[in-house]
């Protein structure tokens, strides 16, 4: 055994105090995150799930299963005392639920990278890790993300050692770490059918006399991966039996195909209709990169590229570089064919473009490859140097955007305030800041106008919710627009709120810039403004002969001598060309205003409640028609009031068969009881 000395020994020793002190610090971080920063949107449904889920293990409501059950039942391992009724009073040791994956993923990191590059490279693979605003961010909620990463991380060091040297404790390892991370979110099921090509280039390169040995290794982990699995659910799921309940094409396709249906129905059946609804959903969200719609390649390259620090970038491309030329035995084909296709599926074929907490796992393998740029024998102390600083860098981000690393944005964005060019998404807000940041605004601007999701163009100080900027162009319903993005804001609150001082110069501006649009922009602004005079003026320029067309309509409205038709001709017009609130004034001062036309107008204008009292109130005094009763039934259902969305259901008459909105009904029928009889069973079962 070759001798070690004092140096080495007192330099293992400083490196693992060094390596102690950061988990320490992660875990302090994210203790204080969790009591620090408001609920996201999702959380409490979060909540409930994992409450009902420990309760019963039925998997009875949609909310059960959204996710595998591992997450949620995480959420309630620190929850001594939850009420249904309040989940926000469970917030913070519902979120300590998640540190024990995040503490797991450095664990992972440090140790693989330790191997991998020594002592000082798996240190600042640790570092990088764990002092990542956005992992930080994530490890403080209670979501599934986190699990999800730890798991698969998990998943790819053991599968890498077990490729290394196959073992059967190796190979079981790989199986229970596998069947962890397939009950954490159903896009592990994605990342375990990427595994299968890892086993067989593997297996493929192996000596021929192991072959058999690795097959039937092989075939173990698979079993243990499944055991594990149904262990999660309580081996109560059952197995999946009904392909015809299926909604979406794909799960749909693969459960009536003659093996791979075999396949999903050895899975829980819970798991197997939770993945159909996901992915059926899926397809009815749009993308929000940019001003585009749709779903873009280039979504998750930029979402990771922004919203990682410089230094964690530099060193990654460093290390990338050192890590290739080092020639680490199947580290390259373990981590770049599982990430690279989930990354790839997530960005080319998927439509779920929504945030970047669906390609975390990116961030500690991207940890891992930068710890060669200190691996053994490349440690210089110009080297040294720089890491220092750029941890330096690194520290101080983190105490400049405290805490609200959730909407962090580096410099390649301009920071959070230049980020609304790029997402408009959870990726910036996640609805933590929507109540608390209103009233942070008016503190500050207490002049301040609060623009609504559809508020149309005005002048004066305004301020806006990031996400609500994300809306369909009503001119070119291909593309997201607001009108605000013209213009420089002068204040903002990280990447949630931004506010800006409009006035008519800065329009114009625009428009002699070559903007066209802020013409258009600019004559509803002085509608607003009650200057129709210089707004028919602005609309003139704007070339536009229905913005032309609903002005004179407003005109002869004010002048008192309007028809029913002329009413509802400046309705359909102003509300088609954005102006919400006109169309929504016009609505009010007419008696004879259709009702489903004033609900849409008051629901996209921003005002769900109100919407839904109009027509709870008309139906105390009349007989709803279908439509309308199907509304009210879908608004009570948006503000979560389950109870009366299916009294209102059971009321009314559905649509006739051959009806387009009967498969409708019927879905949103079955749901919207899912939904009550699982709060009811919440309430019941509240300790």
């Amino acid at each position: 055994m070759p001798d070690v000395s004092p140096v080495q020994t007192s330099a293992s020793r400083f490196v693992i105090v060094l390596g102690s002190v950061a988990l320490l610090a992660h875990a302090l971080l994210v203790a204080s995150l969790a009591a620090a920063v408001p609920f996201t949107t999702d959380e409490p449904g979060y909540l409930l799930a994992g409450h009902a889920i420990a309760s019963d293990f039925t998997f009875s409501s949609p909310q059960e299963r959204l996710h595998g059950p591992l997450a949620f039942l995480a959420n309630q391992l620190f929850v001594s005392d939850f009420d249904p009724s309040n989940p926000d009073a469970s917030r913070v040791a519902a979120r300590l639920g998640t540190l024990p994956f995040s503490l797991a993923m450095l664990a992972i990191v440090w140790r693989w990278g330790h191997v991998l590059w020594g002592a000082i490279g798996g240190l600042l693979a640790l570092f990088l890790t764990a002092f990542s605003p956005t992992l930080l961010a994530y490890s403080a909620l209670a979501t599934v993300d986190m699990a999800f990463v730890a798991t698969a991380l998990a998943t790819l060091a053991s599968l890498w050692a077990w490729c290394r040297n196959p073992t059967w404790p190796r190979a079981a390892t790989t199986g229970v770490a596998l069947g962890l991370c397939m009950s954490t979110k159903y896009l592990a099921l994605l990342f375990a059918a990427a595994l299968p090509l890892v086993l067989l280039w593997r297996i493929a390169r192996a000596p021929r006399p192991k072959l058999g040995s690795v097959a039937i290794q092989v075939a173990m982990l698979a079993l243990v991966a499944w055991v594990c699995l149904h262990a999660t659910y309580g081996f109560r799921a059952g197995f999946f039996h009904d392909p015809e309940a299926l909604r979406s094409g794909l799960i749909g396709g693969l459960a009536r195909a003659p093996v791979l249906g075999l396949l999903l129905a050895a899975l829980p059946a819970p798991m197997v209709v939770g993945a159909d609804f996901q992915v059926a959903a899926s397809t009815d969200f749009s993308g929000g990169f940019a001003t585009m719609r749709e779903a873009h390649w280039a979504y998750y390259l930029v979402a990771v590229s922004t919203k990682t620090t410089l230094p964690f970038l530099a060193a990654f491309v460093a290390g990338s570089v050192g890590a290739w030329r080092a020639h680490r035995a199947w580290l390259w084909p373990t981590i770049a064919i599982p990430v690279g296709i989930l990354f790839g599926y997530l960005s080319v074929l998927s439509q779920l473009q929504i945030g970047i907490r669906y390609v975390l796992l990116v961030f500690p393998c991207m940890a891992i490859l930068a710890g060669a740029v200190l691996r053994s024998g490349f440690a210089s102390p110009r080297r040294l140097v720089l890491v220092g600083l750029g941890a330096a860098w690194v520290l101080a981000v983190l105490l400049a955007h405290w805490p609200h690393y959730l909407g962090y944005f580096n410099a390649l964005v301009g920071g959070p305030a230049g980020a609304y060019r790029v997402f408009a998404d959870s990726n910036a807000e996640w609805g933590q800041r929507r109540v608390e940041g209103e009233a942070e605004l008016r503190a500050i601007h207490p002049d301040v106008t609060i623009l609504r999701r559809t508020s149309s163009p005005r002048f004066g100080l305004v301020a806006v919710y990031v996400p609500d900027m994300r809306q369909p162009d009503p001119l070119r319903p291909d593309r997201l627009y607001h009108w605000t993005r013209r213009f420089v804001p002068i204040d903002h609150l990280g990447a949630a709120w931004l506010v800006f001082d409009i006035e008519a110069d800065a329009f114009v501006e625009a428009a002699n810039a070559g903007d066209r649009r802020a013409w258009h922009d600019l004559a509803i602004a002085f509608a607003n403004a009650g200057d129709l005079e210089q707004a028919r003026a602005a609309a003139a320029r704007s070339e536009s002969d229905e913005l032309g067309e609903a002005l004179g309509l407003l005109a002869t409205i004010d002048s008192g001598e309007s028809t029913a038709a002329q009413r509802t001709r400046a309705v359909q017009l102003l509300y088609a060309l954005g102006a919400t609130e006109l169309a929504l004034d016009v609505l009010r001062k007419s008696d004879d205003a259709e009702q489903t036309q004033l609900f849409l107008t008051l629901w996209s204008s921003g005002d769900p409640t109100r919407a839904v009292e109009l027509l709870k109130r008309r139906s105390e005094t009349v007989e709803l028609p279908t439509r309308e009763s199907l509304l009210l039934a879908l608004g009570l259902f948006h503000l979560a009031r389950f109870a009366e969305a299916v009294e209102v259901l059971d009321s009314m008459d559905p649509p006739p068969t051959g009806d387009p909105l009967r498969p409708m009904f019927d879905r949103f029928a079955e749901e919207a009881r899912a939904k009550h009889a699982a709060m009811e069973r919440l309430r019941q079962s509240g300790r």
